[in-house]
């Protein structure tokens, strides 16, 4: 399926291995044939430390071909401190888990734990994760209430 031994490494969260293997030069974005990267298979597993020796090294963020991003997968596991390790890498990734309470392909008992471990981290995400989602409920509420125009 095209996995390097990168990939393996990363999806078992063997930072050591990790850590070698990009010293001595494996593509850190290598893609199999699916697309998936070794931060995919970091964050498919909840590899919090892998994923952010990856980041920290320069590993980009990109889908699969199937459109399934590494924030996905740690959504659909309910991996919040991996979720966490990508928002602070890529801050814009904060709204996009707001918007992922829209989706109704995603299990509600995931989005919730990892949305209260982000929560958790402080008063200040506390308060963002608050107001974010008070936005979100407003304007579906005004969605629901807008008369069609006459």
């Amino acid at each position: 399926m095209g996995q390097t031994a990168l990939h393996v490494a990363c999806q078992n969260g063997h930072k050591t291995t990790v850590l070698c293997l990009l010293d001595s030069g494996a593509d850190i974005n290598r893609p199999n044939v699916s697309g998936a990267t070794p931060l995919y298979f970091a964050c498919s597993h909840g590899q919090r430390d892998t994923a952010q020796i990856l980041l920290s090294r320069g590993a980009k963020y990109v889908a699969d071909k199937n459109g399934v991003t590494p924030l996905d997968l740690c959504v659909q596991g309910g991996y919040g401190e991996t979720c966490e390790i990508l928002m602070q890498h890529h801050h814009r990734l904060f709204q996009t888990l707001i918007q992922m309470t829209q989706n109704k392909d995603i299990k509600e008992n995931m989005l919730r734990q990892v949305l209260e471990h982000v929560s958790q981290q402080s008063d200040g995400h506390y308060h963002r994760v608050l107001i974010s989602l008070a936005e979100v409920a407003t304007t579906n509420g005004h969605k629901l209430l807008r008369c069609p125009e006459l």
